[in-house]
Formats: structure tokens, sequence, C-alpha cells
């Protein structure tokens, strides 16, 4: 059922074109998770099952290159 999903995606693509750059920014906070792709609110979760732990970065079968990553502690 949809409306049970604790994942809505929010809006269509905001990705550039294939050659350029995307900036991401994703909120991690307790249970909940925001991602923004070119300022674009993309998608939330909440009540996730994870809180913390490690952090993976990963293709979906194609290459990918990463730059300027910059990792920000919440405050408690």
């Amino acid at each position: 059922n949809k409306q049970d999903r604790r994942v809505v995606k929010k809006v269509a693509s905001s990705e550039k074109p294939l050659g350029e750059w995307n900036r991401m920014e994703i909120l991690c906070e307790k249970d909940a998770i925001s991602i923004w792709v070119n300022g674009v609110l993309q998608n939330e979760a909440t009540e996730t099952s994870q809180s913390k732990g490690k952090i993976g970065l990963q293709s979906e079968g194609a290459p990918i290159e990463y730059r300027n990553i910059e990792l920000t502690p919440l405050e408690e």
C-alpha cells in the first residue's frame, strides 16, 4: 500500500545530464533521512531501522566518480 510506505518520492529527477557533476546533500537525523539532489528535495524516509552505522557510497551498475565529500556531525 503506497500510503503505508516510509519512503516517499517527492518530485521528478533533478539530476544533471551525463557528464556533468551533481550535488547531493543527505541529512540523517535519528531515524529520518532527507536527500537533496542539486538543491531539490528528492526523498525522505522516516522510521528507518538504523540510527547509526557506517556510510557506504555505491553505484547502481555503472562507473561513478565522487569528489569533495564532506561529513558534518550534527549537534546532540
